[in-house]
Formats: structure tokens, C-alpha cells, sequence
């Protein structure tokens, strides 16, 4: 059950990132970068002790004080022939400045995606993708994670001549 919480601040941040690009040769454009944001107010959904909520478990929306967040991701993609590919890695750090007990929620220190698409020249293309992320807080106690998972797609498809995809 989630409690409404009309004492919500404005979250506020400011975002530093740096970046670069380039290409190795015509087949691979990589992209790198590394970022920072200082966060006042971060708003989060907070556990609520069963004896404060009529149908428990409870959470609230609630400003959860000052955060930080740091990472790196690194990306490329390309194409050679009838194929392209991309990957795209990124690592992030959080923490929470005002009062570590808060856990923060919902982000994975380690995302990965990679996916394949093979393009015939006519009407048929196919992808293959996957996605893993790492294991992370679903709680602002630090109660309940979920862990690490992967997610595979297989897809294939056939361009009609007025450019719809089935």
C-alpha cells in the first residue's frame, strides 16, 4: 500500500558528464564516458513500519536527503555487411549522503546490453538481444534485493512492400 505524502520536496541535482567518440575504422564507432550528479531531495519510495499503515507492507514517496551518483559507461556499435551490432556496459555507484541506512533503490551497480540484427538486403531481418543487470535494493531497509537476472530475445521479421513489419 502506498502513502500519500504531501510534504514531498523538489528533488534538485547538478550533472557533470564527460565524454568521447570515435571510430576504429568504418566498421566500429565506440563512445565512452563518465558522469557524476550531486542530488538534494532525492525522492525515493521508503518502507513504512507496519504500525504506521492500516494494510501493510507500505511505502511512501519521501525526500530521503542528499545523494550522489557516480559511473562509467562505455558503448559501440556498428555494421559490416548484412549485420550490425551494439553493446553498450555501465557501471554505477549511489550513496546516500544524508543517512546510509536508507538504502537506495531500484539501480543496478552493472547493466549490460548487446544485441545482433542480421538484414537480408530484401524483406527479412532477424535480432538477437540480451540484457543482464545486476542485483540491487527493492527496499529502503536493505530487507529485500533482487538479484541479478538476464533477459535473451530472439526476433524475426518480414517487410511488406508498403513497409509494414510482421
Amino acid at each position: 500500500t502506498a502513502i500519500p505524502n504531501a510534504d514531498l520536496k523538489t528533488e534538485r541535482a547538478t550533472h557533470y558528464e564527460v565524454g568521447y567518440a570515435d571510430r576504429f575504422g568504418s566498421a566500429l564507432a565506440w563512445e565512452a564516458s563518465a558522469f557524476y550528479s550531486d542530488i538534494s531531495n532525492l525522492i525515493q519510495s521508503v518502507s513504512i513500519p507496519a504500525s504506521a499503515c492500516v494494510s501493510p507492507p507500505c511505502t511512501q514517496m519521501q525526500n530521503v536527503g542528499k545523494a550522489s551518483a557516480s559511473g562509467f559507461e562505455l558503448s559501440g556499435h556498428g555494421a559490416s555487411g548484412a549485420w550490425e551490432y551494439n553493446a553498450n556496459y555501465s557501471w554505477l555507484e549511489r550513496q546516500n549522503k544524508s543517512n546510509a541506512s536508507v538504502k537506495l533503490t531500484d539501480t543496478p551497480r552493472h547493466k549490460l546490453f548487446a544485441d545482433l540484427t542480421w538484414l537480408s538486403g530484401h524483406s527479412w531481418s532477424a535480432n538477437a538481444s540480451v540484457e543482464g543487470l545486476s542485483s540491487r535494493y527493492s527496499n529502503s531497509t536493505g530487507t529485500q534485493i533482487v538479484g541479478s537476472f538476464a533477459v535473451a530475445n530472439l526476433k524475426a521479421g518480414y517487410r511488406l512492400s508498403q513497409g509494414s513489419l510482421i
